[in-house]
């Protein structure tokens, strides 16, 4: 009896432990699709952003506090949206590191979003950027193309990318500002770097980028500023949309921030446009994805002014209601106006070059002529900067017309100088007796 009982213990006990045996098999196997052994990766997989911390401390640093680190941080509205519908496998290719790419170490969609496997890959960190594992090549990987952005930012929900590619930003600038002394506001990383930093560039990059691409404006690295941005949003634009500190006989290029301030370099009475009121709330209307909408969403990076912002501002909640259609209206009228008085500026401009011209032949002499250019000089430049700031009188109608009518001023002002006149009286002979008939 003791040994039917004996061998029945053997048996059971043998029983149990294979099935303890097959459930630690099974346990292990599930626990590696699950994520909950430690990532091992080789040198070129994408190891994680907290690899990079070590050798770039300040970048790591900056780069957590940005919107692009956050977004599987509790409380974020990526995250929030994320958990309530139940976390969806089409948000992670955006919000993950290397999505699907598993034979190189990416991020799983075959694993739980949150498995030990798939934590350190959570967020947009260093390598949606600058690839798998950048330090194991020969120098840094560096992307400063919007492309490299478009991974993400491009389609109907994000068409950032998509609307950039339509602006003068991606067109580039003429051949004849590529070259290091305009690099600082149109090569894309260099620019980047001197609205950063303010400090000149002093050589070329290897492959330059004459485009002003999202890293021109954005710092993937600093999230000190809302959206990343490189300067706060009331200072950004004019870091560059600025004279450069234009006088009378310089060229004038992109005069936007001393038109909207109306603090040109010519004595004509100031003033500033909307102080209140910065680049971007009128450059870049925008509105979050809609599908009933035409376009479903829009990103404002055309960069292309829009009535429908001056009615959104102008709702009535401050006592002035404006439609779209008045804002249309009165955007057309100042641009009118405004194209009527340059054009009689530039009249006058003629008139004064033919006067400048002939001076010499004319007789006058060079004390006059000089004073005469100086004129002319004020005068041009009025018309210039007008139409350099290339609004027609939209970013400041006032100060616009008060420089064209100062460059319709001057410009007389040189020919009323320089003008041969006419001489009355009787000509005379050498005795002093006049010559008959001659007036």
């Amino acid at each position: 009896m003791n040994a039917v009982r004996t061998r029945s213990f053997v048996y059971l006990f043998g029983f149990v432990l294979i099935a303890f045996a097959a459930f630690l098999l099974v346990t292990s196997l599930q626990s590696t699709r699950a994520g909950d052994d430690v990532r091992t990766t080789a040198p070129g997989d994408y190891q994680g952003a907290d690899s990079c911390q070590s050798c770039h401390p300040p970048e790591y640093t900056g780069w957590q506090g940005t919107d692009h680190a956050q977004v599987f941080t509790p409380g974020d509205p990526f995250f929030e949206t994320f958990i309530s519908r139940g976390a969806p496998n089409s948000c992670q290719p955006c919000h993950t590191v290397g999505y699907n790419q598993t034979a190189i170490g990416g991020y799983d969609p075959a694993q739980a979003w949150n498995s030990s496997y798939n934590t350190p890959l959570l967020a947009i960190q260093c390598e949606n950027c600058h690839g798998p594992d950048p330090m194991s090549l020969v120098g840094q990987r560096y992307d400063a193309t919007a492309e490299n952005c478009a991974q993400c930012h491009y389609g109907s929900r994000r068409p950032q990318f998509n609307e950039w590619n339509q602006s003068a930003h991606a067109s580039g600038p003429p051949a004849f500002v590529k070259n290091l002394e305009c690099a600082e506001c149109h090569e894309a990383k260099l620019a980047g770097d001197y609205v950063s930093t303010g400090q000149e560039p002093t050589a070329l990059p290897a492959n330059p980028v004459w485009q002003l691409t999202c890293a021109t404006c954005h710092d993937p690295h600093d999230g000190t500023n809302d959206r990343q941005l490189r300067k706060s949003v009331q200072e950004l634009c004019q870091q560059c949309h600025n004279s450069d500190e234009a006088q009378p006989g310089d060229d004038i290029h992109h005069p936007q921030a001393e038109m909207r301030d109306g603090a040109g370099a010519v004595p004509v009475a100031s003033s500033q446009a909307m102080s209140a009121v910065y680049c971007a709330q009128c450059h870049m209307y925008n509105y979050a994805y809609n599908s009933s909408l035409t376009p479903p969403a829009v990103a404002g990076h055309s960069f292309e002014p829009k009535p429908e912002a001056c009615a959104s501002c102008h709702d009535g909640s401050s006592g002035f209601l404006m439609s779209v259609e008045q804002a249309e209206k009165a955007i057309a009228g100042w641009q009118e106006a405004t194209t009527l008085r340059l054009g009689i500026a530039r009249s006058s401009l003629e008139n004064a070059t033919a006067a400048l011209d002939n001076a010499t032949g004319y007789g006058f002499d060079q004390a006059t002529i000089d004073r005469a250019r100086m004129y002319y000089d004020q005068a041009l430049y009025g018309a210039d900067f007008v139409e350099a700031d290339g609004s027609m009188g939209a970013h400041n109608f006032d100060y616009a017309a008060n420089l064209l009518s100062f460059a319709d001023l001057k410009s007389g002002q040189v020919m009323s100088m320089l003008s041969p006149g006419m001489l009355s009286g009787t000509v005379v002979a050498a005795n002093g007796g006049p010559v008959g008939g001659v007036q």
